[in-house]
């Protein structure tokens, strides 16, 4: 029976092909024997754009009835663990049937199955190759596999890469961990006009008298010709990130159109909001001002002005508009291009703030104390007109009294000097509050109009940025504080305290390394822990491994209706508000704010269920989307490196485990992988407790924060991969050492 979908979340427009019934999603998750991710099995039938939003109605349903178990994006039947899939293999000397254990990624296990060829007294006929879905038991200790039923052998689609060795074409995965070269039917090749360098979705079948698979092209998805998008295609492909968006909401955004008159707005055009924002961005969704407060309450204080274009004047609640930007959860930023959440119209348009152009906006005027304390808070409806467009670098350069600053000429410069007098008490208010602070430098990619890349380096990170950021955490606070006065339920970005096991792994290794910073055992953990020990190291060798052990400790932020605090802020009540053009967790705190503004419920018509479905949902989507990118600027740095191959670098260890060291280039900034086996001269081992690797006979010893000479093996663009080589016990390391200087590098704030 098929479930009952929601109206409101599939509207018949979207039905334009046949879904896969319920039976046929049971089947195909139970033969993949283990949790099967939702785009693999979207993939499996043809299942793309809108539709997939009603496939996952449809697995959610079948979670509800308890027939399928959901763990992130990934489901499994229920109760198949007691079950798994054997593929049969022959007869024995004896007659007796015998099969082949398969894990969830298709390898065999070398465990043989007797099966049993009666089900409720029915005789079963099997062929070799046959799958079947059995339950397992041992009797008189004999592995024996009953059978419950077969299943159908899909041909497995794969995302790959066309090379081409001497007159072969290979097919080169774009997954790493699967390293097989696949043989290409050159057919399916022509027929597709699929090339060397291409982009393609295969299917792997072996075919009669075939040792070894064959990869058969089904669809040419991206060419190396059109090598500026060409890379972050690969992780679009792969993640199956929505880039088209459906007619009916392209032609819901081309109808929209902005405000002919105040209507109900407060007008904000005549205040000086500037927008500050890299060189390179096309959205502007946010603008600031600040005065010194006039009230005699509140000598030394100041006033804040903080304006995020409406996004909900344009996109309401279960319109095709709304449907698109929950599926997609949030824009997705490669070094090439962005995916957005919204289309073009709105989001580099009608939702950007453009200078001198009036733009609908959600504003909130805050009052800080000489402290930095919020003492209150009021958001309005505005029209407001940008009297600025400024960058990072403009505004910095102004402030350290350097001349290239990018102003337009009509801008008084005073309001520039207001905005670092209250970031000043801001600041002060954070060091006091007691914030986590990371120093992870992130790598700036520039391209050369070809797509080429023109180099990498760490991306620039200055205090004009940090300004910005306080003002916009200031915000975040103030919608939180006021949603939840007026008792509304809401999507808080929720990042709880780190798990104990983590903290003490992070003890351990301090404490093994007679490094002059520790963590209490047994204490509560507090952000400011971590930054006191991260300021004691700053400067030092060992400072960027440092961090990343921080970082690793930590829990990951997510959007849920359970307010639990915000630990890396040390927040009590904190919630996105700033960005609703890329983030939709914006957007629904956003329509709760009109909702009480105008005194309107029906504009904001979450309950609590809903609301945590979404929460999970958007943080399923940031979590996609962090890895494709990740992914994606990996395959860049390899590309850089590719035709490098046997120079060395110098490099820092930032990580590692028992198979390999993990380390930061210098040149870049980016990672790179050397395996213990590649470190030359002795059989090393990794010690985990004191984070090191340790040569058996020479006693060599490589440690988290070391410098280290190393040699590129080889740059792989299609997995991202890039591998080195070292000869510890002839390369000279630089050891980390006690120092009393303090560097003065500005601390950046993760991710929050």
């Amino acid at each position: 029976m098929t479930p009952k979908i929601p109206p409101q979340k599939t509207p018949q427009k979207h039905l334009n092909k046949k879904l896969p019934k319920p039976e046929e999603l049971l089947d195909y998750i139970q033969g993949k024997n283990g949790f099967v991710l939702r785009r693999d099995i979207a993939r499996a039938f043809l299942v793309k754009g809108p539709d997939r939003r009603l496939l996952k109605d449809i697995l959610r349903v079948l979670g509800e009835q308890d027939k399928l178990e959901r763990k992130g994006k990934s489901y499994r039947v229920k109760g198949s663990a007691d079950l798994t899939v054997v593929e049969f293999l022959g007869s024995n000397d004896e007659g007796d049937f015998m099969g082949c254990v398969i894990d969830e990624n298709h390898h065999h296990f070398d465990e043989s199955v007797h099966l049993l060829l009666t089900t409720h007294s029915q005789e079963r006929h099997l062929h070799e190759g046959d799958r079947w879905v059995v339950k397992l038991a041992i009797r008189e200790g004999i592995l024996e596999g009953t059978l419950i039923r077969q299943l159908k052998i899909e041909p497995k689609g794969i995302l790959g890469v066309i090379q081409k060795d001497g007159r072969r074409l290979l097919l080169a995965p774009l997954e790493r961990k699967d390293r097989n070269l696949y043989g290409v039917d050159q057919s399916s090749c022509d027929r597709y006009q699929a090339q060397p360098g291409d982009l393609v979705e295969a299917s792997l079948e072996k075919e009669q008298g075939e040792r070894f698979k064959i990869a058969h092209v089904l669809q040419r998805l991206s060419s190396k010709t059109d090598l500026v998008h060409h890379l972050s295609h690969m992780a679009i492909h792969r993640y199956d990130i929505l880039t088209e968006f459906s007619k009916e909401a392209l032609a819901q955004a081309n109808k929209a159109k902005l405000p002919t008159s105040l209507e109900g707005r407060v007008d904000l055009r005549d205040i000086p909001l500037v927008t500050i924002d890299d060189k390179e961005a096309r959205d502007h969704d946010d603008a600031v001002y600040a005065e010194p407060d006039q009230d005699p309450n509140n000598e030394g204080g100041w006033r804040l002005l903080v304006a995020i274009a409406d996004v909900s004047h344009f996109v309401t609640t279960g319109s095709d508009l709304d449907q698109e930007a929950r599926q997609r959860g949030n824009s997705t930023y490669f070094p090439d291009q962005v995916v957005p959440m919204l289309p073009e119209r709105l989001s580099n348009d009608l939702c950007s703030l453009r200078p001198e152009e009036e733009r609908p906006c959600l504003a909130v005027w805050m009052c800080i104390s000489k402290l930095g304390k919020l003492l209150s808070k009021k958001f309005v409806k505005g029209l407001m007109k940008s009297h600025g467009k400024l960058t990072y670098v403009g505004v910095q350069n102004y402030h350290d009294g350097k001349g290239d600053t990018g102003f337009p000429k009509a801008l008084n410069t005073k309001h520039i000097d207001h905005l670092y007098g209250a970031y000043d008490l801001l600041k002060k208010a954070r060091q006091k509050r007691g914030t986590l602070e990371i120093e992870v430098p992130e790598q700036k990619i520039t391209l050369k109009d070809n797509g080429s890349i023109q180099h990498i380096q760490p991306r620039p990170r200055q205090e004009s940025n940090v300004l910005i950021e306080e003002f916009m955490v200031l915000a975040n606070v103030a919608a939180a504080e006021f949603i939840s006065e007026k008792k509304k339920p809401c999507l808080f970005r929720v990042h709880e305290s780190p798990k104990l096991e983590r903290v003490e792994e992070l003890r351990l290794f301090l404490e093994s390394n007679n490094l002059p910073v520790s963590m209490s055992k047994g204490n509560i953990i507090k952000p400011i822990n971590f930054t006191h020990m991260l300021m004691k190291v700053r400067g030092n060798p060992i400072a960027p491994a440092i961090n990343q052990l921080v970082l690793r400790s930590q829990a990951r932020a997510v959007y849920s209706p359970d307010n639990q605090g915000h630990f890396g802020l040390n927040l009590v009540k904190y919630a996105h508000f700033t960005s609703p053009i890329r983030r939709y967790a914006d957007l629904t705190i956003h329509r709760a704010i009109v909702s009480l503004i105008d005194k309107k419920p029906g504009f904001y018509p979450y309950d609590l269920k809903e609301l945590a479905q979404i929460g999970e949902d958007i943080s399923d989507c940031e979590r996609t989307s962090t890895k494709a990118e990740r992914e994606t600027v990996d395959r860049y740095i390899a590309t850089y490196l590719e035709n490098r191959s046997g120079e060395t670098f110098p490099a820092r260890v930032s990580g590692m485990t028992d198979f390999a060291v993990f380390l930061t280039l210098e040149e870049t900034g980016s990672d790179g992988i050397l395996p213990l086996r590649n470190l030359g001269g002795d059989y090393f081992h990794f010690d985990q407790k004191s984070h090191s690797v340790v040569g058996r006979r020479t006693n060599k010893r490589l440690t988290l924060g070391d410098s280290i000479e190393v040699k590129l093996e080889f740059a792989n663009p299609i997995s991202g991969s890039v591998l080195f080589s070292a000869k510890l016990g002839t390369e000279k390391k630089t050891k980390y050492t006690r120092s009393k200087k303090v560097g003065a590098r500005k601390s950046s704030r993760q991710k929050s």
